[in-house]
């Protein structure tokens, strides 16, 4: 149960020394004894001991990656690992990805609701886990959470082919898996859990970030900081999920969606339209004239023309039925 090399010295001890005394016994007493099974016992428990140190640190590092494949994916873990002898190095590589930030609503609320650490903490894990699983079946990478808040990529550090769609269709199941969750939160007297999501795709930097004793494998960029603000934003507008321009310009399949604004994120000249997303596959008739009309209104409010964008907004408020009432 040693070290392979502590092993190796400590038969060599015991070789050296069974010579000594068998060759004691022949000069001094005139015994002979074979040396064949003393040679075989002593190679057979090294051989033994060697296995069982190989069977044992195999099923350590099958834990070990695992619990790192759960912390930052398998894409991930492969990389750093195919990298494990640069330790220190810090450098980054450019990629275009789709990055995603959500997060609970009223959560401060919640906390203060559920008084109990381990009630609030299987109420917590139970969301994590379901948002978890979605993201990482359309091979998104979970970058970190952050208390109640998800951040996830896709396209990095392996290439992910459609990955606009694959984060969308990712983001609009964890709305839906909300109802089964709630349900289960239902039956423990446990508050409702409602999200926030801010979609976004642009060029950042993809790499380990710290030091040498403490480091996280992340991207930065503007197109990052422009994600975190389209889902504190989505409050505002009264959405569950807003994608940016750029998102919808690479969806490769059908959305229902809406424009709802311009925007132009603080500390940058670059303004893009907003989106809100709300199911997939095309739109029939009504909900196409729907989305027709608020755009044009939108468009309208943007240029100065309060007075007519206002009296279309007015008339699609008085609808009964409407894609967001707010």
């Amino acid at each position: 149960f040693n070290s392979p090399l502590f092993n190796v010295a400590i038969s060599l001890m015991v070789t050296i020394t069974s010579y000594f005394l068998l060759q004691n016994l022949f000069l001094e007493n005139g015994y002979l004894i074979d040396t064949t099974y003393v040679i075989e016992t002593i190679l057979l428990a090294l051989i033994s001991s060697v296995i069982v140190h190989f069977m044992k640190n195999s099923s350590d590092m099958i834990n070990i990656k695992g619990k790192f494949a759960s912390k930052v994916s398998q894409a991930v873990m492969d990389d750093l690992l195919e990298n494990k002898d640069r330790k220190g190095d810090l450098t980054s590589k450019r990629k275009t990805v789709t990055i995603f930030f959500s997060d609970i609503k009223g959560f401060t609320k919640i906390t203060e609701k559920i008084d109990d650490p381990n009630k609030l903490t299987r109420y917590i894990n139970r969301y994590m886990d379901s948002m978890t699983k979605s993201i990482m079946k359309t091979e998104g990478t979970v970058d970190k959470f952050m208390g109640d808040a998800i951040m996830a990529y896709w396209n990095a550090p392996y290439d992910v082919e459609d990955h606009a769609d694959k984060a969308l269709t990712s983001a609009l199941e964890q709305i839906a898996l909300l109802n089964q969750i709630n349900e289960e939160n239902f039956n423990e007297g446990l508050p409702n859990i409602g999200i926030r999501i801010g979609i976004n795709l642009g060029e950042v930097f993809v790499g380990e970030v710290g030091g040498e004793l403490r480091s996280d494998y992340t991207i930065m960029g503007k197109a990052v900081n422009n994600t975190s603000v389209l889902e504190q934003i989505s409050k505002f507008y009264g959405s569950d999920l807003i994608i940016s321009q750029s998102v919808k310009d690479n969806l490769k399949e059908d959305y229902i969606m809406m424009l709802v604004d311009i925007i132009n994120v603080d500390g940058t000249s670059e303004s893009f339209n907003i989106y809100q997303v709300f199911s997939k596959g095309k739109p029939d008739e009504f909900i196409a004239e729907e989305i027709e009309k608020f755009e044009k209104a939108v468009m309208l409010y943007r240029n100065a023309q309060f007075d007519d964008a206002i009296l279309i907004f007015r008339n699609l408020y008085l609808q009964e039925e409407l894609l967001n009432k707010k």
